[in-house]
C-alpha cells in the first residue's frame, strides 16, 4: 500500500518545528512512546516495510513481525518497521508470530491472514497492516494432518480415486469432528507435509489441495520433501545453501512463507521447512535447516515472551530424532541448542507410521515427538499404513496452555478403529478368534506363508497388542513384555489377499513401491508372554499425556 509522502512531509516539517521549540523539554525520539509521539505511522530510515498491527481499532503492542530474515516487534501503539531488501529475491513475505489471545480477523487462503505478499517492485515505503480480534484460548484443540499425498490418481502406486477419498471420506469426517471440538473452545489445524507431489501437481496442485481444504477452520501447513520444486524442473543439476528457495517456489506462491510462527494460550509454534534439496524431493534432500532459515530461527526465539509462554511446538516434515531419541538431523543439535530453555513437542510426518519418541533438551526439558501417519494409508489403496496403524488425523487438546489429551480420529473404513488385539480366542476387541495359533513367533517372519504355517506348538501362547498413539502399554498378570519388531497381522493378511485382488500397485504382478510393504518399523504394537496362558491377562494402555486409553481382559488360550 501507497504512503501518502506529502502528509510525510507536512508531519515531518511540522516535528522539527515541535523540537525546536522545545528543544529542552524532549529527551524521546519519535517512535519510542515520547511525549511528542501521537502513535501515527510514519516513515523512518531504511524502513521498507511498515505497518500497524491492530485489534479494535487499538495498536497491539510486543508483536513479533517478520520478513524471513529480520524479526522486531511492534510498539506501544502496534507500529513495525522493517529493513527488508525488497530486491532479493528472498523477500517475499511480511509476516506477524500471531500472539497469544488473538487471530486474524481474515482468512488467506487455508489459513489466518498472518502474511502478506510484499510489492517487489515498489519504489516506496510499504504499508502492510494486520488486524486482529480477541479469542479465548486457555482451551483449544489442535487437529494434526500428515503426508495426504493427493496426486489425482497420478503414477502406478497411487490409487485412481485418491482424490475422491480425499473429498469425500476424509474431509467431511475432519469438519464434522472439529465441529465437535468447538463446544470446548476454539479450533485450529496443523499439516505436516507432504500435501500432494510435485509429479502430480498438473493433475492436482497444490492449489487445488488448498482449494478443496480450505474450510471454517485455519489450516497451519508446513513443507514435505514432495512439496518442492524438482531442480530439474528448474533448469537445475542440484541446489545449495544459497538456492533452497527456489525450490519452495510453487509451495509459496500456493500457501506462502515456508517457515513462520504463531503462539496459541501459552504455547509457541514454530513451522520449519526441514527438507534440504539437493538433487531431487524423492531420495537426493537432507534433513536440515539452511542457514537463512537457521538464523531467523534464533531470532524468532529470542522475541519470545517468556512471561506468556511455557513451550514451544515445532512442525516440522522429517523427524528430529531416531526411535531411540538420537538426533537424527544433520543440524538438529544447533537447533536443539537454540530450543534448549524450553519444554518441547514435535509433531511430524513423513515416516507413514505412528511413533512417540520421548528425550529432553541440553538443560534437561521434556521433549516428545510424536509422528504421524499417512492420512493415505499406502497411498490411498487401503486406509492402513504398512505397520498397522489406519489412516487418520490427530487431535491434541490443550488446556490452560498445557497439552491433556491426544486421540486418533480414523476414517472411512476404520472409522472409531483405536487398537488391534490377537490372541487365540475371541476376546474383547477381537470379533472372531484366529485360526491360527498366537505365539511368541507369530508376527515375526517375513514370509508368504501365513503364521499359521510356521507357528509351532513348542512357542510360548502369546498375546499381541496394536494400539497406535499409545506411549505405553500395561499388562497386569505374571508374564514378559516385548516391543518391537512385530508386524500387525491385519496389515501383513491383508497385503498377501490384496495382491491375489486387485493388489497395492499398478504393477504387473500387483505389488507397489517397497514403502508399501508391511513393516514392522514400529513402538507402538506390544507382545505379552504369560507364565501362565490359562488365566486372563488385563490390558490398559495410556497416552503421552497419561491418559488411560482404554482397559479389557484378554484371554490367552
Amino acid at each position: 500500500m501507497r504512503v501518502n509522502r506529502l502528509y510525510f512531509l507536512k508531519r515531518l516539517v511540522a516535528v522539527v518545528s515541535m523540537a525546536v521549540l522545545f528543544v529542552g523539554c524532549v529527551d524521546d525520539k519519535p517512535g519510542n512512546g515520547g511525549d511528542s509521539d501521537n502513535g501515527e505511522l510514519y516513515e523512518k530510515e531504511n524502513a521498507t516495510i511498515m505497518g500497524v498491527v491492530s485489534c479494535d481499532g487499538k495498536g497491539v503492542q510486543g508483536v513479533a513481525v517478520s520478513d524471513g530474515t529480520n524479526v522486531t516487534k511492534t510498539d506501544a501503539f502496534g507500529r513495525y518497521w522493517l529493513p527488508s531488501n525488497i530486491t532479493h529475491h528472498e523477500f517475499n513475505f511480511v509476516h506477524i508470530s500471531i500472539p497469544s489471545g488473538y487471530e486474524p480477523v481474515q482468512r488467506k487462503g487455508i489459513a489466518s491472514a498472518y502474511w502478506a505478499e510484499i510489492d517487489k517492485t515498489a519504489s516506496y515505503a510499504q504499508q502492510i497492516d494486520f488486524t486482529l480480534r480477541k479469542v479465548d484460548q486457555s482451551n483449544y484443540t489442535l487437529l494434526v494432518i500428515a503426508d495426504s499425498h493427493v496426486l489425482g490418481g497420478h503414477g502406478k502406486f497411487q490409487a485412481d480415486d485418491d482424490c475422491t477419498l480425499y473429498r469425500e471420506s476424509f474431509l467431511p469426517k475432519w469438519r464434522s469432528y472439529a465441529e465437535q471440538c468447538k463446544a470446548q473452545g476454539p479450533v485450529y489445524g496443523v499439516h505436516a507435509g507432504d500435501m500432494t507431489q510435485s509429479e502430480a501437481w498438473k493433475k492436482y496442485s497444490i492449489a487445488n489441495f488448498r482449494d478443496d481444504t480450505t474450510g471454517e477452520i485455519p489450516i497451519f501447513c508446513a513443507m514435505g520433501n514432495h512439496d518442492h520444486d524438482n531442480p530439474k524442473d528448474l533448469g537445475l543439476a542440484s541446489c545449495s545453501d544459497e538456492t533452497q528457495y527456489l525450490t519452495r517456489k510453487t509451495y509459496t506462491a500456493a500457501l506462502g512463507p515456508a517457515y513462520y510462527s504463531f503462539n496459541l494460550g501459552t504455547e509457541h509454534y514454530v513451522v520449519l521447512d526441514d527438507t534440504f534439496i539437493e538433487s531431487n524431493n524423492s531420495g537426493g534432500y537432507l534433513c536440515k535447516l539452511d542457514s537463512r532459515q537457521m538464523a531467523w530461527l534464533r531470532k524468532d526465539i529470542q522475541a519470545i515472551d517468556k512471561r506468556v509462554i511455557k513451550g514451544i511446538v515445532i512442525v516440522q516434515h522429517i523427524p528430529m530424532f531416531n526411535a531411540n531419541g538420537k538426533v537424527a538431523m544433520e543440524n538438529g543439535d544447533r537447533v536443539m541448542d537454540i530450543f534448549r530453555d524450553y519444554p518441547l513437542t514435535f509433531l511430524i510426518g513423513h515416516s507413514h507410521m505412528d511413533r512417540t519418541v520421548k528425550t529432553q533438551t541440553p538443560k534437561g526439558k521434556p521433549v516428545w515427538e510424536f509422528v504421524h501417519p499417512s492420512l493415505a494409508g499406502t497411498a490411498w489403496f487401503t486406509l492402513k499404513n504398512t505397520e498397522g496403524t489406519p489412516a487418520a488425523f490427530c487431535a491434541y487438546q490443550f488446556n490452560d496452555g498445557v497439552g491433556v489429551k491426544r486421540t486418533y480420529v480414523p476414517f472411512g473404513e476404520n472409522e472409531n478403529l483405536q487398537y488391534r488385539v490377537y490372541s487365540s480366542v475371541a476376546s474383547v476387541g477381537i470379533s472372531d478368534a484366529w485360526s491360527y495359533a498366537i505365539t511368541e513367533k507369530t508376527g515375526k517372519r517375513w514370509s508368504i506363508e501365513l503364521d499359521a504355517e510356521v507357528a509351532s506348538a513348542s512357542d510360548r501362547p502369546a498375546v499381541l497388542i496394536n494400539w497406535w498413539g499409545a506411549a505405553r502399554v500395561e499388562f497386569m498378570g505374571e508374564g514378559t513384555v516385548t516391543l518391537p519388531g512385530i508386524y500387525d497381522l491385519t496389515y501383513r493378511d491383508w497385503y498377501w489377499q490384496a495382491l491375489k485382488t486387485g493388489g497395492i500397485g499398478k504393477n504387473a504382478d500387483g505389488t507397489g513401491a517397497s514403502w508399501q510393504n508391511p513393516s514392522k518399523n514400529t513402538t507402538h504394537i506390544w507382545q505379552y508372554l504369560p507364565n501362565n496362558a490359562t488365566v486372563p491377562v488385563i490390558v490398559e494402555a495410556y497416552d503421552a499425556y497419561d491418559n488411560s486409553l482404554g482397559r479389557f481382559m484378554v484371554y490367552i488360550k
